[in-house]
């Protein structure tokens, strides 16, 4: 399940948090491909998938959440 940064510090800027939103449309996860070219990601596709009693079915998550980080980081963007 991939997550998108909603709430960062600006490029470069150290932070201790940041808020990352997980979004759904029509039940199914929005975001379903990385947005860089990661050796972990690269090729690959993600979601979320729930079992009902009638089978694995794609599934969606609608959240939004505070990360804290214990150290101060900077992310380039």
């Amino acid at each position: 399940m991939l997550g998108e940064f909603t709430k960062l510090a600006e490029s470069g800027v150290k932070t201790k948090e940041g808020v990352v939103t997980f979004a759904q449309e029509k039940g199914k996860q929005k975001v379903k491909e990385c947005l860089y070219e990661e050796a972990f990601c690269s090729g690959k596709t993600f979601g979320l998938y729930v079992e009902l009693g009638k089978g694995r079915e794609r599934g969606g998550e609608q959240s939004e959440d505070t990360l804290a980080l214990e150290k101060e980081a900077a992310f380039d963007y």
